[in-house]
C-alpha cells in the first residue's frame, strides 16, 4: 500500500464509549505505542493496546457499503494480536 508518499501504516483498533454508554470498536492512523501487540502483514500494521485486544476477541474486521464494521464471529481465532 503507497499513500502520501509512506510504505506502510500503522491503524490502531481501539475501543471508545458511545453516547448511548456502549462500548464501540474503532479504527485510526496512529503510531506504534509501547505495550501494544501487533498484528503486521506487508504494508500494513494493526496495533491495539492489551485491554482493547480483550474486547476485540471474536471480532472480525469487514468492509461493505457501510465501511469498515466489526463483527462478531465465535469460531474466529481467539488471538487475533501477536504479544
Amino acid at each position: 500500500m503507497q499513500v502520501s508518499g509512506r510504505a506502510d501504516h500503522t491503524i490502531r483498533v481501539y475501543a471508545e464509549r458511545s453516547d448511548a454508554g456502549s462500548t464501540e470498536l474503532a479504527l485510526a492512523f496512529d503510531e506504534l505505542r509501547e505495550g501494544d501487540v501487533t498484528i503486521a502483514q506487508p504494508g500494513l500494521t494493526l496495533v491495539a493496546d492489551p485491554q482493547t485486544v480483550s474486547i476485540a476477541e471474536h471480532r472480525a474486521i469487514d468492509y461493505g457499503t457501510d465501511g469498515f464494521t466489526f463483527t462478531v464471529n465465535p469460531g474466529c481465532e481467539s488471538h487475533l494480536f501477536n504479544e
